[in-house]
């Protein structure tokens, strides 16, 4: 062989070897931004890759709760607004072209939040419906049941941890963590995260409930809140609020509502961890665009007039007003389980503590007749 044919062989031997490798390269960088859909986990550390924009759609229904949300081409609806409401929700919703509404999550059952329920799964194709796994005797109520009879949909009752996606989106249910008497504690607690962004929405969540997932360890950390029950002063603890540590917050209620929602209490709280408020009694419908990494809004929310701090997120300080007694106690002979309080309470040798009240009647305990738990 020549010099020269050594050498035109040498280059395109390097060349060969350049290509390979380029190729090579270019794969594994492909099969690591790229992710299927059906094994999301939602993380607030770990963001995903995100290739269109997720709108979040607070609808203005006055004294109730509906929300849309929509990612590539999939709707998500969570509640459903009172019964006189549904005119408002078809029209909207025909507006932002839904004919078929993927996932549906009622959050608990009120009126103000299943009210147009049973009108919704009549006019509109449905496919997953989440619910609480507790009932009502309302009318409403016994209508969006029949309607789902009627269309052969079997409602789901998630655990918490159970988790489904919207497109590119994540969202994880986190309660409620224990059974309770209170409806609205008994709400549907559901997380979206999309890329770096997350949304919580919270139904009539209350401080019994947000108390319980605390203990549980639940990951509430979210940059937009759904403030739970309207900005009632019996949700949105300063603790909760802490560890939520919401950028936004959204409250959906009706101007000059008999409730007088949102409270001055909650409202103090929000504005003390730094949070933007939207209201839908101030600015109407409001609607949150994400792009994985910014959120933009429609309309302009009223500012803090203290810092968001994201350093040391979760965090309660001395001064924290909001307390609470943890455990239930049972009784390892009779395994009834108590309030810590309880009159009835067994000698400590014969106690044994439960984080939460769930965690004492998956044990086999029943509760003390007297105190209630």
């Amino acid at each position: 062989m020549t010099k020269l044919s050594k050498n035109r062989f040498a280059l395109q031997a390097l060349f060969l070897i350049l290509f390979l490798s380029t190729t090579l390269t270019g794969c594994s960088n492909i099969i690591n931004t790229s992710y299927s859909q059906s094994s999301v986990q939602p993380s607030s550390t770990t963001a995903q890759v995100t290739t269109s924009d997720l709108t979040v759609h607070y609808i203005d229904v006055g004294q109730a709760d509906c929300i849309l949300v929509q990612n590539k081409g999939k709707n998500l609806l969570i509640d459903a607004g009172n019964y006189a409401d549904y005119s408002v929700i078809e029209s909207y919703l025909t507006k932002q072209k839904v004919s078929r509404i993927h996932t549906f999550i009622l959050t608990h059952p009120h009126e103000d939040h299943i009210g147009s329920a049973a009108k919704i799964v009549h006019n509109f194709d449905i496919g997953t419906v989440y619910m609480t796994n507790i009932t009502a005797s309302s009318r409403v109520y016994k209508s969006l049941m029949e309607e789902l009879k009627l269309k052969n949909i079997k409602p789901k009752y998630p655990q918490p941890g159970d988790n489904f996606s919207l497109g590119e989106a994540a969202f994880t249910f986190l309660g409620p963590v224990a059974q309770y008497k209170d409806v609205n504690s008994m709400s549907l607690v559901v997380r979206g995260d999309f890329g770096s962004n997350s949304f919580l929405f919270t139904g009539d969540c209350t401080d019994e409930a947000e108390k319980d997932m605390l203990n549980e360890g639940v990951n509430l950390e979210t940059q937009v809140l759904k403030v739970g029950h309207h900005g009632s002063r019996d949700s949105s603890t300063y603790i909760f609020l802490k560890a939520a540590n919401p950028v936004y917050s959204v409250i959906s209620c009706g101007t000059g509502n008999d409730y007088g929602h949102p409270h001055k209490e909650a409202l103090s709280r929000i504005n003390d961890v730094g949070s933007t408020l939207f209201r839908t009694d101030k600015s109407g419908t409001i609607v949150a665009t994400s792009d994985g990494s910014e959120i933009t809004w429609n309309t302009v929310g009223t500012e803090s007039n203290k810092e968001h701090v994201s350093d040391g997120n979760g965090l309660a300080s001395d001064k924290d007003k909001v307390t609470y007694s943890q455990n239930y106690i049972g009784n390892k002979n009779s395994h009834v389980f108590h309030r810590p309080d309880c009159a009835s309470l067994p000698k400590k040798k014969n106690q044994i503590k439960f984080s939460t009240r769930q965690k004492a009647l998956d044990a086999g305990y029943t509760a003390c007749g007297k105190c209630n738990p």
